[in-house]
């Protein structure tokens, strides 16, 4: 077990792919990449064709399906996060943690939650989810663009 961190919010969720170039080079690309400024604003974009993954309340969620759909069209696929909080930060601040997380743990946590995380250290997925606190993003603004892949905004 690792580092176990209770996080104060969701900075991003990412869902990243690899499309290859050709045999030897791949490129990686968003399907989606959501951001918040700070808990109250959503923003950021979802590829035209995936807008589906994203509901009106700034929820995201991959189904087993669409994954699979996923790894079939693309020479990788992977989930990243987020997570913010006053443990993530030698200080006392609040400082930022990146990481790839299982689909599972991605579709579990959304932006608004406060999160339990325990940080392992893998090179696939670098974080476990242990405890979930539920959070609500009414009253939230969302600004999320629906961009043509795979030329979406970088």
């Amino acid at each position: 077990m690792g580092n176990r961190t209770q996080t104060e919010y969701i900075q991003y969720k990412m869902v990243l792919v690899d499309l290859a170039t050709d045999e030897h080079h791949v490129s990686e690309r968003s399907l989606l990449r959501l951001w918040s400024r700070s808990p109250g604003e959503i923003y950021g974009h979802v590829a035209k064709d995936h807008a589906e993954i994203v509901d009106a309340n700034g929820s995201v969620s991959v189904s087993e399906q669409r994954h699979q759909s996923f790894e079939a069209a693309y020479a990788g696929v992977r989930y990243a996060v987020s997570f913010c909080g006053g443990d993530l930060d030698s200080d006392g601040e609040t400082g930022c943690r990146g990481t790839n997380i299982s689909r599972e743990h991605f579709d579990e946590i959304q932006f608004g939650d406060s999160v339990a995380v325990d940080f392992d250290g893998t090179d696939e997925v670098a974080a476990t989810v242990t405890n979930v606190e539920s959070g609500s993003t009414d009253g939230w603004s969302f600004d999320i663009e629906t961009v043509e892949f795979p030329d979406e905004a970088e």
